[in-house]
This record gives structure tokens, C-alpha cells and sequence, in this order.
């Protein structure tokens, strides 16, 4: 019952993040990760059972997105995160300790949650250059039914 009770409450809290969405179809499939060609490039999350081909969702949950400084540097030799993109700050939202930030990458918002401190140490503001990053193991690609 321990069990059942710890998944309900993260199935809750997993529903209230906010997430990004991208479609596109499977570029390729290495064994648990597939690859997929979206409108803002090509990211890498967890599959179950997709082939190259296939037309996929792409889940981007916003408690597993990184903001760093525009100039950062996004070398896949730098970090563990697959996942790298630059963009523009549209929003800031601030609760009472976390802000939820928009990046929009060519067209697409990408959402993260940070906290209000990380938020104005970074100084992030609508039009200030940012880079987001995340790992591709907090990606989820499942087969598209829209």
C-alpha cells in the first residue's frame, strides 16, 4: 500500500509540471533512446517500442529543463545532458519561490521551473539570450496520436 500511495503522489505532481510537446518523426533507435527530428532539431528521450519512421510525441517535462547564460558553453563533451538548445527568454512567471521561464526556441516554448534565487542570478528577463539543456533520460518519446 506504501508503494501505491508513493506513485499516486508522484503521478499528481508529475501532472501539475508544465511540458513542452514536439513532434516529429523517429530518426533512429539505440537500443532505449530514439532520436527524433523536431522543428527545433534533433532530440534524443526514452522510448518503449517506436522504430525509425515513426511519427512520435516528444515530452519535455519542465522540472527537467536546465537554463544556463547564452554564452555557455552547449559541448556534448561539457555535460551529460544530450539534449542542448539556444533561445530567448519570453517570460518569467514568479511564484513565491519558483518562476516558471519560457525559452523560445525557433517558434517553440520551451518551459523550466527554477528558483526565484536562480532566476536572478541568471538575470533572466523577456529578450535576454539564454541556452537550455536537458538529459535525454527525462525524455519521454511516445508513438503520436494526434
Amino acid at each position: 500500500m506504501e508503494r501505491l500511495e508513493r506513485l499516486s503522489i508522484a503521478v499528481a505532481a508529475t501532472a501539475r509540471v508544465p511540458e513542452t510537446v514536439l513532434r516529429g518523426p523517429v530518426a533512429s533507435v539505440d537500443g532505449e533512446l530514439a532520436v527524433v527530428s523536431t522543428p527545433v532539431g534533433e532530440v534524443c528521450g526514452l522510448h518503449q517500442g517506436v522504430d525509425a519512421g515513426d511519427d512520435v510525441q516528444v515530452r519535455v517535462g519542465a522540472d527537467a529543463v536546465t537554463v544556463l547564460l547564452s554564452g555557455a558553453n552547449l559541448a556534448a563533451d561539457d555535460s551529460s545532458a544530450r539534449n542542448r538548445l539556444r533561445g530567448t527568454t519570453v517570460d518569467v512567471d514568479r511564484g513565491g519561490t519558483v518562476a516558471t521561464v519560457g525559452v523560445d526556441v525557433d517558434g517553440t516554448v520551451f518551459r523550466a521551473l527554477l528558483t526565484d534565487d536562480s532566476t536572478a542570478r541568471l538575470g533572466l528577463q523577456k529578450g535576454r539570450d539564454a541556452a537550455i539543456s536537458w538529459k535525454a533520460t527525462a525524455t519521454r518519446v511516445a508513438g503520436d496520436r494526434s
